[in-house]
């Protein structure tokens, strides 16, 4: 996987530990800690940011993996990132929301490929 490479990969597996224990994705994001909160009180909202609750060693490594990918030539991680920057331009913090998008991400596919037995084959869209 672009971006992964022996130490990544060998932390994410050390910190995932039996991957069978999360039923859907949605969980494995949680226990990484990618999920996203509200801080509420009555009828206010406040902004919504990723909760951080969860394992900090596996956040960072696909975090860290997330950045290494958007180097890599084509791959859907790039054009990921590419897309959300281009689509939240004005935002001033726009490529930390980018690289933490790549991340969760690679944690989907790295639960899919973990739960199927498979190797994972990158795709490449075609050009439009």
């Amino acid at each position: 996987m672009p971006g992964i490479g022996p130490i990544i990969g060998l932390t994410i597996l050390a910190e995932i530990g039996d991957i069978r224990r999360f039923e859907h994705p949605k969980q494995f994001i949680s226990y990484c800690g990618f999920n996203l909160c509200t801080h509420r009180s009555g009828t206010l909202k406040g902004q919504t940011h990723i909760s951080k609750r969860g394992n900090s060693r596996l956040r960072q490594s696909f975090w860290m993996a997330g950045q290494i990918a958007v180097t890599r030539h084509e791959n859907t991680f790039r054009r990921k990132f590419h897309a959300y920057v281009k689509k939240n331009g004005d935002s001033p913090d726009n490529k930390r929301k980018a690289y933490t998008a790549v991340a969760i991400k690679m944690a989907r596919v790295v639960y899919a490929t973990l739960t199927k037995s498979t190797d994972y084959h990158g795709y490449y869209e075609s050009q439009r």
